[in-house]
């Protein structure tokens, strides 16, 4: 039984009903939301780490609360169930649309965590590809969906979700191994 939830409404290009807004404002909308993961990734970029540093936490304890999070957000995905108070979901997007599809703890954590391994520069090159690649994305969602059609959407959802649960295995797994080296 298919319950449309709001990925499956933005997936399926049906912002505009969800939110009652036009198709103009719904590009709008969109353009803003991938130019807001820009912005939120490049903050965490450079205060992130410093961050850790002044809250007194290790990068591998991130490593492991990091990867637990992208863990349970993979398995939510692929498992269908959610995590939360119950609150509805039109009122949690409405405050940050970004946020929760584009810039959540995933996106952040990750940052973070290439930045440390990978440096900066690299991060930096790969939040710009992220950016223009949500975009383009965001961007040509109607016609995304009408070629990939809800089945093979929800198929690919799916395999994103396995594919975070699978990344936060590999960041709590280096996390312990840092620690205990």
């Amino acid at each position: 039984h298919y319950q449309p939830s709001l990925s499956s409404e933005l997936l399926e290009a049906k912002f505009p009903a969800y939110f009652g807004v036009g198709a103009r404002g719904v590009l709008r909308v969109r353009k803003a939301a991938a130019c807001f993961l820009g912005v939120l990734a490049v903050l965490f970029l450079f205060a992130g780490p410093p961050l850790l540093t002044v809250m007194g936490l290790s990068l591998s304890s991130f490593k492991i609360a990091g990867g637990l999070v992208l863990a349970l957000l993979g398995l939510q995905t692929v498992l269908g169930f959610k995590f939360g108070n119950g609150e509805d979901e039109k009122q949690a997007v409405a405050v940050l649309i970004g946020t929760p599809y584009l810039t959540g703890p995933g996106v952040l954590t990750s940052v973070i965590i290439e930045s440390a391994e990978f440096g900066t520069m690299v991060s930096f090159a790969a939040i710009l590809a992220s950016v223009f690649v949500s975009w383009l994305v965001l961007r040509s969602a109607n016609r995304l969906s009408k070629v990939l059609g809800k089945q093979l959407l929800l198929v690919l959802i799916k395999l994103i979700g396995l594919l975070l649960v699978t990344r936060g295995v590999q960041f709590v797994l280096a996390g312990v191994h840092a620690s205990i080296i």
